[in-house]
């Protein structure tokens, strides 16, 4: 049986994950951008995408 604090490390870091994924889906399929960034656009793009979410998620905004 796994403990309180693996399972609160697991569930975290599945929502890790799953905002990296989200971020990876709206960049790459964003119409206005397209698949033809610059690996650093890209990656930044990502990583702009991830601050907001955790803004959002913040003010009580995450959907």
């Amino acid at each position: 049986m796994l403990s309180t604090s693996r399972m609160t490390t697991l569930k975290i870091q599945w929502k890790e994950d799953e905002m990296l994924i989200s971020a990876w889906l709206n960049v790459s399929t964003d119409p206005m951008v397209g698949t033809d960034q610059k690996r650093k656009i890209f990656w930044s793009q990502i990583h702009n995408y991830c601050v907001e979410f955790n803004a959002d998620k913040k003010r009580g905004n995450c959907m």
